[in-house]
């Protein structure tokens, strides 16, 4: 019995040793897939410049705990990263903000009472469920004064939904049910004011339906994000006080993580939830397979008219980071780019430069503002607020910068027809924006002399190493005295 379970997935990724940490997510990922789906975990890698940023892990579920248990509070800033190839539990991720929705403190038990019973009684009527003794529901919280934030994990006795896809599938005939039971969005208790105003209001369900795509990050117990202070996921009878008071609960956290399964018991049955239409569930752009087909259809820019720079330049601050003096002859041409950012921009950002990279000739800007306009054409409303950061990065050699956010609603997704003539919807995040001419001469002027005076140090660094070699090989004299 015990070699039979030596072989299943479920071994494999409870006791594997291994952990290997990354930059990228596509290497782990990889890993995971080519040894049994091991579980893939991500960081928050606290980059000013890019507060998206993350590292990533593959491990053994028992060698990152003991990884994970042996960090500082503060340092617990990660996620479990759900793979599509596997089952996992019904998770969800709730949050209200209390500015926007002033009467919702008073009835938030309540609502959130309503909520899972709407919850259990859709298991039941799928039959997924004959009692709600089978079920049992974890709720974590980091709430704070400004906004409701909670997970509800519920474990299913033995059982597991298909993958994330089909857990969705449950979520969105969730929100139909309780429609239906309820009323329209706009007199119904579980709809709020969102934080993001486009057109006026934007009413949000109770639960975010975002999450249940691939590859998602869906943070773990005791961890708390970098941006926002520290508020650990804790349970809900848990204050902070007794939660950092004592050491992280190794049962808690197995608990609560999404595709857990304890090796030692096999599931009776995966759940399949179709959508209402009886079709399979799939990922947003889960689909696409290949960027490179959808990649010939994209824009290659947007041509800029030519226009003159000013001699006015633009304040702006260093990073401690970067190693680049004022007095530098790129310098010069940062502010440049900047001007061509503001002019272009229309807005009046306020730029930071973070990040000078010699090797690749690439500088990043950030904008340090978080509720900045997204500028795209035909994409959504072009006044839309957004509560994430734009940034931009300049690419010396190909003559463009590029806009990047970390938004996501209608205005970060475009749509691209495929070699097969399907019209897709990809997520878009960049807008490329051309150097003027002027800058581009003087920009490649600069590379050019870089490149050569690099060239001239290497030559004489391989000199050198040539003299060293040869005084090396010369041999020692011999004096014979008579």
């Amino acid at each position: 019995m015990e070699e039979n379970i030596k072989d299943t997935i479920e071994y494999c990724r409870e006791w594997a040793n291994y952990f290997q940490t990354t930059t990228k997510q596509e290497p782990c990922i990889e890993i995971s897939t080519e040894n049994k789906f091991l579980p893939v975990f991500s960081k928050d890698a606290n980059f000013k410049a890019n507060l998206a940023a993350k590292s990533y892990i593959t491990a053994g579920y028992q060698r990152f705990w003991n990884y994970y248990s042996k960090l500082q509070p503060e340092k617990r800033q990660h996620y479990e990263i759900i793979l599509p190839s596997l089952p996992c539990h019904l998770h969800i991720d709730s949050e209200v903000m209390y500015g926007y929705n002033q009467t919702f403190k008073e009835q938030e038990k309540e609502i959130e009472r309503g909520f899972l019973c709407h919850v259990t009684n859709l298991l039941k009527n799928l039959q997924f469920i004959s009692e709600e003794t089978e079920m049992n529901i974890e709720t974590l919280v980091s709430s704070n004064e400004k906004k409701y934030s909670k997970h509800f994990i519920i474990r299913i006795r033995n059982k597991m939904f298909t993958n994330n896809f089909h857990v969705g599938a449950f979520m969105r005939r969730l929100e139909t049910y309780i429609l239906e039971q309820e009323g329209p969005k706009l007199k119904n208790r579980y709809y709020f004011i969102d934080e993001l105003q486009s057109k006026g209001k934007v009413v949000k369900f109770f639960a975010d339906m975002a999450i249940y795509t691939r590859y998602r990050n869906f943070r773990v117990y005791a961890s708390s994000k970098s941006i926002g202070g520290y508020r650990p996921l804790r349970l809900e009878h848990q204050t902070l006080e007794m939660f950092t008071s004592q050491p992280v609960s190794k049962e808690i956290f197995f608990n609560t993580l999404i595709q857990y399964q304890d090796p030692t018991k096999k599931l009776n049955n995966i759940i399949q939830c179709l959508e209402i239409d009886g079709s399979e569930p799939v990922s947003m752009g889960c689909h696409i397979t290949k960027l490179g087909d959808l990649e010939k259809n994209l824009p290659t820019g947007i041509k800029r008219p030519f226009f003159e720079n000013t001699n006015v330049k633009t304040k702006f601050k260093f990073s401690k980071t970067v190693h680049v003096s004022s007095d530098s002859p790129e310098s010069d041409f940062i502010y440049d780019i900047i001007n061509e950012i503001e002019t272009e921009w229309k807005e009046g950002l306020t730029i930071e430069n973070y990040q000078y990279n010699h090797n690749f000739q690439t500088i990043l800007f950030n904008t340090k503002h978080h509720a900045c306009r997204m500028k795209r054409k035909g994409l959504g409303d072009p006044t839309t607020v957004h509560k994430n950061h734009i940034y931009f990065v300049a690419h010396l050699k190909q003559g463009y910068f590029v806009q990047h956010c970390f938004a996501d609603n209608e205005t970060c997704w475009k749509e691209v027809t495929d070699s097969y003539g399907n019209i897709k919807k990809v997520r878009s995040t960049s807008e490329k924006y051309y150097f003027s001419q002027q800058l581009s001469e003087k920009i490649s002027k600069y590379i050019s002399e870089i490149s050569e005076s690099n060239e001239k140090k290497k030559k004489k660094k391989i000199k050198k190493k040539y003299k060293k070699k040869k005084k090396k090989k010369k041999k020692k004299k011999i004096y014979i005295y008579i």
